[in-house]
């Protein structure tokens, strides 16, 4: 397992379409070339940060997980619990327009089926009536995705959260 890392900002983007592509090394923003975690919109800031929350060792204990991602735990039949924290700042209410946050499903893991929470409330896995879904999601393979809509960002910034969970292989 690998850690994504500080994420660091972009500055001198402008976008009205923030769709993001988060995988271990890239954000994708409509019609914008692949960037790192952070963009801005129009009078704000879309930022994106995606942490290991827990780690459960395949007898169900929990186990803790230190800085840099790391546990002692981290082997085959661990679970591990991800959150993808999404964040719009904008001081005079600027909108992030039909934000969608995608995961691909991380290599030598598979995706825990029902998992999906956002906000801490669980979402089904199809592409259905709520606001996220895991297309293709199995062994290693799939990608989560969360429709934010348009997020109206604060001073203090509106903060979404995304939870999942996979096994190691």
């Amino acid at each position: 397992v690998v850690s994504a890392g500080p994420l660091p900002a972009v500055t001198g983007k402008t976008v009205a379409d923030a769709t993001a592509a988060l995988n271990a090394v890239e954000l994708q923003v409509a019609g914008d070339t692949p960037s790192e975690y952070s963009n801005e919109i129009a009078s704000g800031l879309v930022s994106i940060a995606k942490t290991l929350l827990s780690v459960t060792d395949p007898f169900g204990n929990a186990c803790a997980v230190t800085g840099g991602n790391q546990s002692r735990c981290l082997v085959p039949g661990a679970t591990l619990e991800y959150r993808i924290t999404v964040t719009v700042t904008s001081a005079v209410a600027a909108v992030a327009q039909n934000l969608t946050i995608t995961d691909n499903i991380p290599a030598n893991t598979t995706y825990s089926a029902g998992s999906i929470r956002v906000n801490g409330t669980a979402r089904t896995d199809a592409a259905d009536a709520d606001n996220a879904s895991c297309a293709g999601c199995g062994n290693a393979t799939g990608t989560l995705s969360v429709n934010l809509g348009n997020v109206v960002g604060t001073a203090a910034g509106v903060v979404t959260t995304i939870d999942y969970k996979v096994r190691i292989n």
